[in-house]
């Protein structure tokens, strides 16, 4: 497993953009979609490549995101509402951000080990976004959800523009 490779990098600099940073969150918070799986798609577009949702949801991205990456940030969510009336729990409620944060990375090397280097499409960037994006609602049901799919256009659009 490759921890530092290209959709890490790619994953670092677009979540440093508020407003990708803010789609993400609403579309993880509001709709139950994975920001890492939402780079993912906007990296494979990137890389001209179509995502493949079927290999996807049979990985060990799928596994690491389900029993590692989800239940740590729930607990940290918990920490987080606790540490408002116990200030004391601000170190773990850090280190629980820390501890995310490498959850992530290896769930981002796990999507990233995914890559096929022959999936070259001939779709318009636009067009293969939406595309990638779409295949993200279908795995987490929200394909038909219009409040998610006006997100994810927003999202594809952010994530369109030049780094």
């Amino acid at each position: 497993m490759q921890l530092q490779n290209p959709l890490w990098d790619y994953a670092l600099k677009l979540y440093a953009s508020d407003v990708v940073q803010a789609l993400c969150l609403r579309l993880q918070d509001e709709q139950g979609l994975s920001v890492n799986r939402l780079l993912y798609a906007g990296w494979l577009t990137q890389q001209h490549c179509l995502l493949d949702a079927s290999l996807l949801d049979r990985s060990s991205a799928r596994y690491w995101q389900q029993q590692i990456t989800s239940p740590l940030r729930a607990i940290r969510y918990q920490v987080r509402e606790a540490k408002q009336s116990e200030p004391h729990l601000a170190s773990l409620y850090k280190a629980l951000r820390e501890a995310e944060l490498e959850a992530e990375r290896v769930e981002l090397a796990h999507l990233y080990s995914l890559k096929r280097r022959h999936d070259y499409t001939g779709l318009l960037s636009s067009h293969l976004m939406e595309r990638n994006l779409g295949e993200i609602a279908l795995l987490a049901g929200q394909q038909e959800n219009t409040q998610c799919l006006e997100l994810l256009r927003a999202l594809g659009e952010a994530l369109l523009k030049p780094l």
